[in-house]
């Protein structure tokens, strides 16, 4: 696949899945796009194509390839949530430095008051 794709679906707000059929199989691999790509991202970068291996657990017709696709999915849609609360916490963690030594020894049973909360 050309990198200037896998960095299109990487910036995509959903989770993204390639699915391939074996009809003589009679099966649906998967694979997780975002996954690979954070996996190879430095591959992604230096060369013009990136390669979705496919596993040969991961097909819609078996109990455990249905589970791992639901996994996936899941996982997938918490990454973004992830992410949010990495970059705030790194963009707060001065504020929270302080925070924490104004506190530090404070009693336990005393209430912080409102207005120096985060």
């Amino acid at each position: 696949m050309k990198s200037s794709t896998a960095t299109y679906w990487l910036n995509l707000p959903i989770p993204v899945f390639l699915f391939v059929a074996d009809l003589g199989a009679k099966k649906v691999h998967y694979v997780s796009v975002k996954e690979v790509i954070r996996r190879e991202f430095d591959k992604l970068e230096s060369q013009d194509t990136i390669t979705f291996p496919l596993h040969e657990e991961r097909h819609l017709q078996s109990d455990i390839g249905m589970a791992l696709f639901k996994w996936f999915a899941y996982k997938e849609r918490q990454n973004e949530h992830f992410s949010f609360h990495v970059v705030n916490l790194l963009s707060h963690v001065q504020a929270f430095v302080d925070f924490i030594r104004e506190n530090q020894n404070r009693d336990t049973s005393m209430e912080v008051e409102a207005d120096r909360h985060l």
